[in-house]
């Protein structure tokens, strides 16, 4: 089961976003698995990006406020490409707390704090219009 999760996140490594979970493996166990990826492997920029874009994808498998955590600590990293596919993605998940109707704030002021040291080392183009119309600015 590891060489299939392994030969997928090797799948992971192109520039384009992958449109669906990679492989024939979904659930708990792959999510799990893309999540201690993240600290355990050293992986590309295109592997983090897509990465990041399948936790989204399999985020009934986690919760809002881990996935969140991860999302805010890479619109920290060095990579432009990176922080912007993780800023989009933070922005998404507490769109969707907001538009779920789910109690409490998911967003803390250190959070927004993060967004917008991202926004100012720079992101994207297409993530920064997002980032600005998220933040009112």
């Amino acid at each position: 089961m590891k060489d299939q999760f392994l030969e997928a996140l090797k799948s992971l490594d192109r520039r384009d976003i992958v449109s669906g979970v990679p492989g024939d493996i979904r659930g708990c166990k792959m999510y799990e698995f893309l999540v201690e990826a993240l600290e355990k492997y050293p992986l590309s920029e295109n592997q983090i990006r897509n990465l990041l874009h399948v936790l989204y994808r399999l985020r009934a498998q986690g919760t809002e406020t881990e996935l969140l955590r991860i999302y805010l600590q890479y619109s920290q990293d060095e990579r432009i490409r990176v922080r912007s596919v993780a800023i989009t993605l933070a922005i998404a998940i507490v769109r969707m707390h907001k538009w779920l109707k789910r109690p409490g704030e998911i967003l803390s002021l250190p959070d927004l704090a993060k967004l917008r040291a991202a926004l100012e080392r720079g992101v994207e183009k297409q993530a920064e219009d997002y980032q600005r119309e998220f933040l009112g600015e």
